[in-house]
């Protein structure tokens, strides 16, 4: 609040932590870092978004996507509200929205928000929707880029969201067979979105190696490889 009237700003974002138990002390709420943006230089808040990383702040790993750990001025807001009928990413929707239509932007590493992970959530559960979701929600995100800047970034996220829908609705599903799997997984990757992230891919924005490994079977259709890896890795 102090940082929101300090600069009148339209959007304070501090960091998201998360927490396997309820955090029982307050010890880095003193001496928190901030930095200011002005409209101009919002590119490089989506982008650190899309990224999942960010070395804005030296203790701050990311950028939440969601709504979480921000304070918004409700005149951004305006008419924009959530997609109601999705399950799953509306926070994502929602907070790329915003960013766009918004003026100025503070980032702190202020602990504002402990993440307590419900692995009974329906983000953690088997979902036969979430690739027509996700993907779905990607398409809204991209008419909300701040500029081409961001593209690549974006192409980055879409990927890596990807794969997260294709484990909750594909390989979180214990039922289906190894045939099953690796024919749906090929369906979807001929999905557009997914087709233009894979063939426009930049493998300089991969910061993690694990990450770059994973996205290169998926270009390449290496998919007999990617799901040999999945089951080596739930092991």
């Amino acid at each position: 609040m102090k940082l929101a009237a300090l600069y009148n700003a339209d959007i304070v974002t501090g960091k998201m932590e998360q927490a396997p138990k309820h955090p029982t002390d307050n010890k880095n709420i003193i001496n928190s870092n901030h930095v200011y943006f002005e409209k101009k230089d919002l590119n490089i808040v989506q982008r650190d978004i899309f990224l999942e990383k960010t070395e804005i702040l030296p203790n701050m790993k990311y950028i939440d996507a969601g709504a979480c750990a921000k304070i918004i001025k409700k005149s951004i807001i305006g008419n924009i509200r959530f997609y109601e009928n999705y399950k799953l990413s509306t926070d994502q929707i929602f907070n790329h929205m915003i960013i766009s239509k918004a003026n100025s932007f503070v980032l702190s590493d202020h602990n504002s928000y402990y993440y307590l992970t419900n692995f009974n959530s329906i983000s953690h559960q088997v979902n036969h929707e979430a690739v027509d979701l996700m993907m779905n929600a990607q398409e809204i995100i991209s008419k909300y880029l701040i500029d081409e800047s961001v593209i690549d970034s974006f192409l980055f996220h879409a990927i890596e969201d990807f794969q997260r829908a294709i484990h909750l609705s594909i390989f979180a599903d214990d039922k289906k067979t190894y045939f099953c799997k690796r024919k749906e997984l090929k369906a979807d990757l001929n999905r557009t979105i997914v087709k233009k992230a894979l063939d426009r891919i930049n493998f300089n924005l991969y910061w993690s190696n694990h990450k770059k490994i994973r996205a290169i079977m998926l270009k390449y259709r290496m998919i007999d490889v990617y799901i040999l890896s999945k089951y080596i890795y739930r092991k």
